[in-house]
């Protein structure tokens, strides 16, 4: 069990890197290019961009974290109730 507690924690790692990596991204474009009207573009869709990517890694990661929940109670993660 501790190699897939193992796991578990270096997912959740990579899932932080990711959204501490965008944030920092996303926050030294703001600064910089923030007063030219053709970059402002780029960075929306470089915002919609790492939102989106954000909201999947998350997604699953949570789904994850829901299916191992039930394998732990020797339940099927998809049908629980039977």
């Amino acid at each position: 069990m501790s190699q897939g507690i193992q796991e578990w924690n270096r997912k959740q790692q990579r899932l932080m890197l990711v959204a501490m990596f965008s944030v920092l991204v996303v926050s030294w474009l703001n600064i910089l290019l923030s007063f030219v009207e053709p970059w402002s573009w780029l960075i929306l869709g470089l915002q919609a961009a790492l939102t989106i990517i954000s909201i999947a890694l998350l997604t699953r990661f949570v789904l994850r974290q829901r299916d191992e929940y039930w394998r732990e109670r020797g339940k099927d993660p998809h049908h629980p109730e039977l």
